[in-house]
């Protein structure tokens, strides 16, 4: 899909950290963890269906909030095995370019 080579330079350009495509436009966001997918579904309920969601990290919880907002695909640096079977379970295209077992927290003390 062309939509994921674009999303994939967009997410590789800078420090973001979390983009989505839709609609050919762009909404970055510099921000942490799934806090700017809950934002963007707070102020606009349905901004994400039919968009791709890209972000560095995909674990389990942004992947069900994937479904949730009806994401037509997702793209992630590295995504967990959980995060990828619930994706794949819902039929949404996901690309990516590391698969792991299991998303840490930032201070590493566990999921």
């Amino acid at each position: 899909m062309n939509e994921f080579k674009n999303i994939r330079e967009e997410l590789q350009g800078d420090i973001t950290l979390c983009a989505i495509l839709k609609d050919g436009r762009f909404f970055k966001s510099y921000e942490r963890g799934i806090k700017p997918i809950m934002e963007q579904l707070k102020s606009e309920p349905h901004f994400f269906e039919n968009a791709i969601l890209a972000d560095k990290v995909v674990g389990k919880a942004a992947a069900f909030l994937a479904v949730y907002s009806k994401v037509s695909g997702i793209y992630a640096k590295t995504v967990s095995a959980p995060a990828l079977s619930v994706l794949n379970e819902y039929k949404i295209p996901c690309e990516y370019e590391t698969l792991v077992a299991r998303i840490e927290n930032r201070t590493k003390t566990g999921l």
